[in-house]
């Protein structure tokens, strides 16, 4: 077999991914920054100490804007991976903003950050996992085309749903620990505008969910009188593995407190099992519950309702047949549309490059601002 056909799916998946890769050299470092904090790094601290307040302002407005436009984006995706993918980029947005919340609340910032790390790494594992089984079960990833696989594929499909939750930050999982910890900081130092960056993206990342699961559970097109045939089934124990991962993400919430008070072993002055015990209290109130179910239940009404649930035949060249689509749909399709251009504008290399640049200055000056 010759080396370049072994490369080429390689390179096209890479180059599907090209605005992912470009906006990953501004997330490692902020990931790097944070372990580095919690690990105690002097010169880390230091650096992060020097910064003023507009320096730590400039990196909480660019974890809002991944967080808001990564999701943006995952919504126009037609392929699972893809979705997934950008999904993550606005998972890892949240780390920004532990910066000007842990200016006034560290303890309750850095535990949410490092449980973000954490129940992200477990939720996202399981999502990315469950769409290869299902790409390969079915020879695609067309969200359009995923009819039937929820009853094909019942654990698969579960397990990205429970991952999902935890992503939503429904309790009792991960992500509702982090978004309950740094809205806490968010409240407290009155930098209320945090918390409600954290809201919508939590409503975004429910329409996409909605959206994916909707179609999975749909029936299955039928075109000549078949019905969905799997290419090839994954396997019981690589589908307990992917509900494993799930479970992880989703239970985190229920862990005994003193567990997380690792994180003060490594750093001095984190009380997180205060922090946690604080954003646990009364997690499992109904009213307060119910509070964080409504507007997910309203945002998925709205997804379900732009599915295209009539007779979900297909034509003669495989394709759904076109269907007319409603006020809300064309508004949400225009939208998009002027989010994947700005997408791919700042896919350019120059643009990039200038954002860059751009960047770098303004945390200098408050670098020099702050000392």
């Amino acid at each position: 077999m010759e080396t370049h056909s072994i490369l080429a799916p390689l390179i096209a998946d890479i180059a599907d991914l090209g605005g992912i890769i470009l906006v990953l050299p501004l997330m490692l470092p902020v990931v790097g920054l944070l372990l580095g904090l919690v690990l105690g790094g002097r010169h880390l601290g230091r650096f992060f100490l020097l910064l003023s307040l507009p320096g730590v302002q400039i990196l909480g407005v660019m974890g809002a804007g991944v967080i808001l436009l990564g999701n943006l984006v995952a919504l126009r995706q037609a392929r699972l991976k893809l979705l997934i993918a950008y999904s993550t980029v606005a998972q890892i947005g949240y780390l920004f903003l532990i910066f000007p919340l842990a200016a006034v609340d560290e303890s309750a910032a850095l535990t949410g950050g490092m449980l973000q790390v954490v129940s992200h790494a477990c939720a996202k594992a399981a999502m990315f996992m469950a769409a290869g089984m299902i790409a390969g079960a079915l020879g695609h990833d067309q969200i359009r085309r995923l009819g039937g696989i929820g009853r094909a594929l019942p654990i698969t499909l579960l397990a990205f749903g429970l991952a999902g939750l935890s992503l939503m930050g429904l309790r009792p999982s991960g992500g509702y620990l982090v978004k309950t910890l740094l809205g806490a900081a968010a409240d407290g130092s009155g930098q209320w505008w945090w918390g409600l960056i954290m809201q919508s993206g939590g409503l975004l990342t429910a329409a996409y969910l909605f959206w994916v699961l909707g179609n999975a559970l749909s029936s299955a097109p039928a075109a000549s009188g078949r019905f969905l045939t799997l290419i090839k089934r994954p396997g019981r124990t690589q589908e307990l593995v992917v509900l494993a991962l799930a479970l992880c993400a989703l239970l985190l919430g229920l862990l005994p407190p003193a567990v997380f008070d690792i994180i003060g072993i490594v750093r001095a002055g984190i009380d997180a099992s205060t922090a946690v015990s604080t954003a646990l209290a009364g997690a499992f109130d109904w009213g307060k519950l119910w509070g964080d179910v409504w507007p997910i239940l309203i945002v998925g009404l709205l997804v379900l309702g732009m599915l295209p649930w009539p007779d979900r035949e297909l034509g003669a060249s495989g394709d759904f047949p076109a269907m007319a689509p409603s006020v809300t749909g064309r508004g949400a399709a225009a939208l998009g549309a002027v989010l994947e251009h700005a997408d791919g504008v700042l896919r350019r290399w120059p643009v990039a490059g200038l954002s860059l640049l751009v960047l770098i200055l303004a945390l200098v000056g408050t670098l020099f601002a702050g000392s």
